[in-house]
């Protein structure tokens, strides 16, 4: 396997298992991959790109660091970049329907892509929810606008959170 920006975070543990504590050492924050639920869904959405996002790290320094420790020489260039709207749309500016902390579906061993989307389902046109989370949620972004949703993701605030606003359209 070829490391670059684009492969699954699950696919490259599955593939080289011994770059999780490199992951780890990396950034704490994931520590949430030894999370069974955190791994087998969001692991399997979540590309190395993605998860450099969360952690606020590099893209290229990432992939090049898992690359060499796997042997393989570093990348220079032509890794794609995925830029979230940080500013703030007129629709922020009113009440979410729900606020949900990604952190606390987490703990109690659910998978926040579900449920986000489960309350995507119960939201008129128009209507947006709230996600707290400690990490940027790529994974979480990607996937709402798939759907069809609009998304933006402000963060890191004062307290250290990232707040993605997802509205129905």
């Amino acid at each position: 396997m070829d490391i670059n920006g684009l492969i699954r975070i699950h696919d490259l543990l599955k593939e080289y298992p011994q770059l999780e504590k490199v992951i780890i050492e990396l950034n704490p924050l994931f520590k949430k991959l030894k999370n069974p639920v955190l791994r087998k869904t969001v692991g399997k959405i979540a590309t190395i790109e993605q998860a450099a996002k969360v952690a606020d790290l590099d893209v290229m320094e990432f992939v090049n660091r898992l690359r060499i420790e796997v042997g393989q020489q570093p990348i220079e260039s032509g890794e794609p970049s995925e830029v979230s709207d940080s500013k703030m749309e007129e629709w922020m500016k009113g009440e979410p329907v729900e606020i949900l902390s990604g952190n606390k579906i987490l703990q109690e061993g659910d998978n926040p892509l579900q449920v986000v989307t489960e309350k995507m389902k119960e939201l008129s046109s128009g209507e947006f929810l709230l996600l707290e989370t400690d990490f940027y949620p790529a994974p979480m972004i990607e996937n709402m606008k798939k759907q069809g949703n609009q998304t933006v993701s402000r963060g890191p605030d004062d307290s250290g959170l990232f707040l993605t606003y997802i509205r129905k359209t």
